[in-house]
């Protein structure tokens, strides 16, 4: 009995994931770590490029921040736009980044990219995790 019922939900699962309707594809949402250096008068920082895999969100976490807030969003790894939201995060925050790479490029590389929220007079180093897809 055990058995046919692994059997029925196994075979459900992949009618269902067949249909779109249960994602069971790999995504690429391991956390990798980032330090930037962010510019004075509002300079920019990216991380290295990773693929995204799926149309689910990016992820950010802010571990630390030297002033005040960073502003991040997704670009491609070319530096093209993937219709990607802004979000401010502060020190110990983690936040979702909408965007469409997957949506308009499908698989593609993309990087994190990141300022600081108010124009600071000096640089500012702020690290923490980021990955391309989320869970």
């Amino acid at each position: 009995m055990k058995k046919k019922l692994v059997v029925l939900g196994l075979a459900g699962a992949v009618f269902l994931s067949g249909m779109g309707i249960l994602n069971v594809s790999a995504a690429n949402y391991t956390d990798t770590k980032f330090s930037f250096n962010l510019g004075r008068f509002g300079g920019n920082d990216y991380s290295g490029a990773r693929q995204k895999q799926n149309t689910t969100s990016s992820y950010v976490k802010l571990n630390s921040i030297g002033k005040g807030t960073m502003d991040a969003w997704i670009i491609k790894s070319n530096g093209a736009g993937v219709r990607s939201r802004y979000v401010t995060v502060k020190q110990g925050d983690s936040k979702k980044i909408a965007n469409y790479a997957y949506e308009d490029y499908g698989k593609c590389n993309v990087k994190l990219a990141a300022e600081t929220s108010k124009t600071q007079v000096v640089r500012v180093t702020a690290t923490g995790l980021w990955s391309p897809d989320s869970i």
